[in-house]
């Protein structure tokens, strides 16, 4: 059976060794097992993000 899961956002950074290092305490009681969704400024600075292509809106 699938749980129910909230989202919470929170800002933070990742460092050289890719380590996650958020601003702020995590508002949940733990420990717990968590899914995380990693959102990146589309920049060819980051890894991953040049080959996306922008979908031009039709002219017809």
């Amino acid at each position: 059976m699938d749980s129910i899961m909230r989202a919470i956002e929170l800002t933070g950074s990742v460092d050289e060794q890719q380590r996650r290092h958020l601003d702020a305490p995590v508002p949940i009681t733990g420990p717990s097992r968590v899914r995380v969704l990693i959102l990146v400024a589309d920049s060819k600075n980051a890894p991953g993000c040049g080959a996306r292509r922008r979908i031009q809106p039709s002219t017809s």
